[in-house]
């Protein structure tokens, strides 16, 4: 058994860790894992193993070729890894507080290296809508070719280069989109990396480092995070800061997640005080897949809410009572 049995849920985490490679470079949480196992001091075979796999997967991809992006990301990457580990030596604050720590840092250490390359953002918007545009043009082309043209069965041909049609149209507006939140897009994935290393990290070390990843029905963070969306949306609306709007619209969109996130917290701990039963969670599962805008515009709004008033200590205080 390469690991201890004490260490349960690390297969869903595996299930997790080959999800996310799917949707970002796995290098992503592979290279905090490794920075997190080395600074654990491994002493065990899963331990050596873990940070032999971790470490070789982020050593290719830090050393293989790739665009400007591709660099940056490199570069992102790395000091959050740097940022988060240390912290998570020298500080006893939550693995949220030390991601977004991480992340703003290695936001910061970006934009100084695009002022020393001498690049700008333009620049590089138009890499990432190049390379989403090829990807996009390569999936339409692949679906294009799967679908029959003979004449047999011509209405239902028709109607299959329609929704091709509508697809083709919807994949070319989503370019320009991710090309102007590509920081957001960024910034989640390597959150989502640091707090998928931890997790993983915890399971597999005998003394990691740190504040342990707490479940989700616990998830909050400082209420200073608020003045982000009130800059945000200052910069977006006042006109004589429009040179700025973009970077504030990408701000207030990872504000805005991580207020969504807390809402989703909110839930979580009230399906526990109900009982947690299967019912209900599928019942929200449901909910969720078809009410995906209203879903997530409610969870937003219980997250804001619930920064206000501490909705979960005034129920935890009333259940006491």
């Amino acid at each position: 058994m390469l690991f201890p049995s004490e260490h349960r849920g690390l297969g869903r985490l595996v299930v997790a860790a080959i999800a996310f490679g799917i949707l970002a470079p796995p290098a992503l949480f592979a290279l905090p894992l490794a920075a997190l196992l080395l600074a654990s001091r491994p002493r065990t075979a899963p331990e050596f193993i873990a940070l032999a796999l971790a470490g070789g997967v982020a050593l290719w991809w830090l050393m293989a070729a790739g665009d400007l992006p591709d660099q940056l990301l490199r570069a992102a990457a790395l000091f959050a890894a740097i940022v988060f580990t240390v912290t998570s030596l020298r500080t006893r604050a939550t693995v949220t507080h030390r991601a977004l720590h991480a992340v703003t840092v290695a936001a910061a250490g970006v934009a100084g290296l695009i002022v020393l390359l001498g690049t700008s953002w333009g620049e590089i918007r138009w890499w990432v809508a190049h390379r989403t545009g090829m990807t996009a043009r390569g999936i339409i082309g692949m679906l294009w070719t799967a679908t029959p043209s003979g004449s047999t069965g011509a209405d239902s041909t028709a109607a299959e280069h329609s929704t091709l049609q509508q697809f083709q149209t919807g994949l070319a507006d989503l370019v320009p989109l991710i090309a102007d939140y590509y920081p957001a897009i960024v910034a989640a994935q390597l959150v989502v990396g640091l707090v998928l290393a931890t997790a993983i990290c915890q399971r597999v070390a005998t003394r990691p480092i740190g504040i342990p990843l707490q479940p989700l029905r616990t998830f909050r963070f400082s209420e200073h995070l608020g003045w982000a969306a009130v800059i945000g949306l200052a910069v977006v609306l006042v006109p004589k800061l429009a040179a700025g709007k973009l970077a504030a619209a990408n701000m207030l969109v990872v504000v805005g997640a991580l207020y969504a996130l807390r809402g989703f917290a909110v839930a979580a701990f009230g399906f526990t005080a109900l009982g947690g039963g299967a019912f209900l969670i599928i019942l929200f599962g449901l909910i969720f897949l078809f009410l995906m805008p209203i879903v997530l515009a409610g969870a937003l709004v219980l997250g804001v809410v619930d920064a206000g008033f501490d909705l979960r200590a005034r129920w935890g205080t009333k259940s006491v009572g």
